[in-house]
């Protein structure tokens, strides 16, 4: 009988301490947006940057909570690349900019929140490229894939994560460059971090495109309608810092097509798995 591959504890862990990481920095910027001088690891002077990045901590902790807990490594691993990209991204806007961080303040909360983050992003990046490397040499094999996703779905997704791939190359390659046409004031460091996110998503769209299968993105899909509800509740917060010539719209329309793919998502997903016969024909198709 063959033996599915499980996640290992070693990927386990890193995404359960990462799972920690994220809910903290969540917290500090979304919640605690205002005080990021005293808080955070470095001052985010416009307040709707630091909840565009709180947003996306917030959403991570979810999925990485089901990751860490999925019986399968397929189940677990649909934002691990995403992630792993997240992070070595992340090291070098924060190489990048270290004189922006509040590694010399006066302000003992602040410096060990600098100093806190630096250490994560030196540690985490090479600490989660060798569990994915030990990962990927673990026994068994992968399910089949037995409830194939629409064409048009996967053809919805993969557009998206085009267009998000384009917007954090540029965020993170030309940082003055985007701030022109994007909705609200940006400087190069907290574009860069934005870029981080903008890439992840990116990436887990890309890959739950090859893994073609609703039991394997399901709860990935559902958590982009949480991070879109979020972003759209700081725009609402914070309106007023945002340009609302056509740029303001065109963002806001593609927090709701995400909000739409992910509403479609989680609709498919309900959808009974085919029976027996039709998931080994399914599989046989899709591996």
């Amino acid at each position: 009988m063959t033996e599915f591959r499980r996640t290992t504890p070693f990927v386990r862990a890193v995404v359960l301490s990462g799972a920690v990481a994220v809910s903290m920095a969540g917290v500090q910027l979304y919640l605690l947006t205002d005080h990021t001088e005293r808080l955070f690891a470095w001052t985010i002077a416009v307040p709707l940057s630091a909840t565009f990045l709180g947003a996306f901590y917030l959403t991570a902790v979810p999925l990485a909570l089901h990751s860490a807990r999925a019986p399968t490594w397929a189940q677990a691993r649909l934002p691990v690349p995403g992630v792993l990209v997240f992070l070595w991204v992340t090291l070098a806007t924060s190489l990048l900019h270290l004189s922006k961080f509040h590694l010399h303040s006066t302000d003992a909360v602040a410096r060990w929140a600098a100093i806190l983050w630096v250490a994560i992003y030196v540690l985490d990046p090479p600490v989660l490229t060798a569990a994915l490397l030990l990962q990927l040499r673990a026994p068994g094999e992968d399910p089949p894939r037995t409830h194939p996703l629409p064409h048009a779905f996967r053809t919805a997704l993969g557009v998206y994560g085009a267009g998000l791939l384009f917007v954090g190359v540029a965020l993170f390659a030309g940082p003055n460059w985007t701030a022109r046409w994007w909705p609200w004031s940006l400087t190069p460091l907290t574009a860069r971090a934005m870029s981080a996110w903008v890439l992840t998503i990116a990436v887990m769209f890309a890959q739950a495109v090859w893994e073609n299968d609703w039991s394997r993105i399901r709860r990935g899909v559902r958590t982009v309608a949480l991070l879109a509800a979020l972003q759209l509740l700081a725009v609402a917060r914070y309106r007023a810092a945002v340009d609302w010539s056509p740029r303001g719209w065109i963002y806001v329309a593609v927090l709701l097509g995400a909000a739409a793919i992910s509403a479609f998502g989680w609709m498919g997903s309900q959808s009974p798995v085919p029976n027996a016969s039709v998931r080994g024909t399914a599989s046989d198709r899709q591996a």
